[in-house]
C-alpha cells in the first residue's frame, strides 16, 4: 500500500467477510510524522488487522536532504530487507497526487511552493507513489527524486499482477489520465467527476 488521505479513508471503510493471512507492506517511506493517519504504516496496519493478517513497518523517510544521505541509507540492511519484501508484491494499492497547494506533499510540508514550481517547470503534472510524471505518464528526471528512496519503482509496477490506482475529484483527473496513459496502473478506482474529466482529456488527446 501507498499513502494518502483517500487511501486511509478507504482502509477504514473496507468490510472483510473472509479473513485471510495476508501480508501488507508499505510501499513508500515516511515524512517525519509517523503518527499521521495518512502514513503508509498506519494504512498497512488497518488493512492487515481487518483481514487478520500481518503488517510491516517502514521506518525510513521517503525523501532525504541530500542524494548522498539517501545512497547511504539504501546500503543499510534494514532498507535492503524492505526492498526484498516489495519485490514479492502481487497487489499494489497506490494513491496519486497533483502538483497544487492542495496536494498532500504540500500540505504535509514535504514540498514547498518553490518545489512545486520547479517540478511544474519541468512538465510534471503529478506523482504516483512519489514518482513524478508528465501528462503522458513519462517519468521526469528531477533533483527531488535523486534524493528519494523509491521502494516501489516502475519496473516493479510493470511486473505486479494488480496495480490499483486510487484518486477522486476533478483535481486528480490529469494524474489519473497520465498513469493510465503511461500504463503505470491496470486497475482504476475513482469517482464520476474524475472519470468524466479523464474521458474529456482522452478525447482531447
Amino acid at each position: 500500500v501507498g499513502w494518502g488521505t483517500t487511501l486511509e479513508k478507504i482502509a477504514h471503510l473496507m468490510e472483510i467477510n473472509n479473513k485471510k493471512d495476508i501480508k501488507v507492506i508499505p510501499l513508500i517511506g515516511g515524512y517525519g510524522r509517523l503518527s499521521d493517519d495518512k502514513h503508509s504504516n498506519n494504512i498497512a496496519q488497518i488493512i492487515a488487522k481487518k483481514f487478520g493478517g500481518t503488517s510491516y513497518l517502514v521506518n525510513i523517510p521517503a525523501s532525504f536532504d541530500t542524494k548522498e544521505i539517501k545512497e547511504s541509507i539504501e546500503r543499510d540492511s534494514v532498507t535492503k530487507g524492505i526492498l526484498r519484501l516489495t519485490k514479492k508484491v502481487d497487489v499494489a494499492i497506490l494513491c496519486m497526487g497533483d502538483m497544487s497547494t492542495k496536494c498532500s506533499f504540500y500540505q504535509t510540508g514535504q514540498l514547498s511552493q518553490e518545489d512545486l514550481d520547479y517540478l511544474a517547470n519541468l512538465g510534471v503534472i503529478g506523482d504516483i507513489n512519489y514518482i513524478f510524471v508528465d501528462k503522458d505518464g513519462n517519468i521526469i528526471t528531477n533533483e527531488i527524486s535523486e534524493r528519494t528512496i523509491n521502494l516501489y519503482p516502475l519496473d516493479l509496477m510493470n511486473t505486479t499482477k494488480y496495480v490499483i490506482g486510487i484518486a477522486i475529484t476533478h483535481r486528480k483527473a490529469r494524474i489519473l489520465h497520465a498513469a493510465l496513459k503511461g500504463s503505470m496502473i491496470n486497475v482504476l478506482m475513482t469517482d464520476v467527476e474524475a472519470a468524466n474529466e479523464i474521458k474529456r482529456l482522452n478525447d482531447f488527446n
